[in-house]
């Protein structure tokens, strides 16, 4: 079971970053999540998903807890050259040395990249690899190529989790009855808050939930309020 962190802003061409400030002033009103529809691709990189691996000689699963799953094959097949469109993909794998090589393509383009709002079109590929550095920790090297979107190739890094003595619980997105109540930003204009104000939220928090404490450390650059809630990886506020 992981929990990894979230991939960093990137440059994209016009009309992408176009569409990714919208979702932004959307306040995420047409994410995925918002509307109970699978995550796509964006289920690799979110801190919000956990997933429980399991692996065969010629195919992993991934179970993730909102009941997406995907079949990475190690059967030696290729990728499709003109897939179908699903919302998670086609995968296919081979090992390189220690390191699992993952190859994926065929997502629609209803998903989005990250939860932060970045789209990708139907041209997306992805190449993920994954190297575990001892027990219960591994790396993931994470490329995007998208020419429809990205002007070059995307890689981020980011850390998984194993979560010992515990049991993955579903999440079901059911009842959702927020969605027409969420409305967009009327303007564009960025709100500067004073760098004094927002140094006076800096600091350690102890946080209690289900009866146990855990560390949310709020730390300031560049302007930016970030939280890293018990150590899973720093996200903007």
């Amino acid at each position: 079971i992981f929990w990894p962190t979230q991939p960093t802003k990137s440059e994209e061409w016009p009309w992408a970053d176009a569409l990714y400030q919208k979702r932004k002033l959307g306040f995420q009103r047409d994410s995925m999540e918002s509307q109970c529809l699978p995550d796509g691709p964006m289920v690799m990189t979110s801190p919000y998903r956990t997933a429980r691996i399991i692996q065969s000689p010629a195919l992993i699963g991934m179970i993730f807890d909102d009941f997406s799953y995907r079949q990475i094959h190690l059967d030696g097949r290729k990728l499709e050259t003109d897939p179908n469109p699903t919302w998670m993909g086609l995968s296919v794998a081979h090992w390189d040395g220690e390191t699992l090589v993952v190859e994926s393509n065929g997502f629609n383009d209803r998903t989005w990249l990250d939860w932060d709002g970045h789209p990708h079109t139907e041209a997306l590929r992805i190449t993920e690899r994954y190297t575990r550095f001892n027990y219960g920790r591994m790396n993931v090297e994470i490329t995007y190529t998208d020419p429809m979107v990205f002007p070059k190739p995307i890689t981020i890094g980011m850390e998984m989790r194993l979560r010992a003595d515990t049991e993955m619980l579903e999440f079901v997105c059911e009842n959702e009855k927020d969605h027409q109540h969420m409305t967009a930003a009327k303007s564009t204009e960025l709100v500067t808050v004073p760098i004094e104000t927002l140094k006076r939220y800096v600091g350690t928090y102890d946080m209690k939930e289900k009866g146990s404490t855990f560390p949310l450390q709020i730390t300031l650059d560049n302007g930016i309020l970030y939280y890293d809630w018990a150590f899973d990886g720093r996200q903007p506020l």
